[in-house]
């Protein structure tokens, strides 16, 4: 497999996680492999007030970790969001919609992006999280196991959504 390059732009806030797009690496999952989301949370007032300097050295380490993990056959996919307030919220009450500018939730850390990879294990996706580079400026990663399709849940399985506007 060759690597794709990854592109230099950052994104609205100033860090790229690693990319402002999404970069996939393959559809399918591997057999006897788990995949799992790490999402990227931050409190982008504070990540703003950093230093220039401090955000560029996050935003290059970033996307360095992001490099290694397609590298080892890890990542199948990295996608950097644009700030919360950029965001536009559905919600449906009685029938009717409500659309509201802005997050879903009022808090202080807001999801950056996520990178989805494949690894053996919950050890192992652990492992790779705390690698990110970005922990070190107080950013925090969830490590959350992805359900396929007609996978059994270990919780109450939620509806299947549709999509009808």
């Amino acid at each position: 497999m060759t690597p794709r390059k990854i592109s230099q732009k950052k994104s609205a806030i100033g860090v790229d996680f690693p990319a402002a797009r999404s970069i996939t690496r393959r559809n399918l999952p591997t057999p006897n492999v788990m995949q799992y989301v790490l999402l990227v949370y931050l409190d982008e007032s504070k990540f703003r007030s950093l230093p220039q300097a401090e955000q560029d050295r996050v935003y290059a380490d970033c996307t360095s970790w992001h490099e290694e993990l397609m590298k080892s056959g890890h990542s199948l996919r990295a996608t950097g969001l644009h700030p919360a307030s950029a965001a536009t919220t559905v919600r449906q009450n009685d029938g009717k919609f409500i659309i509201t500018d802005g997050p879903f939730a009022e808090t202080k850390e807001m999801l950056g992006g996520f990178e989805t990879i494949e690894c053996k294990d919950l050890d192992e996706a652990l492992a790779i999280a705390k690698k990110f580079p970005g922990l070190r400026s107080g950013i925090t990663v969830e490590v959350r196991p992805i359900q396929l399709v007609d996978e059994p849940t270990p919780g109450p399985r939620l509806p299947r959504a549709t999509c009808k506007a």
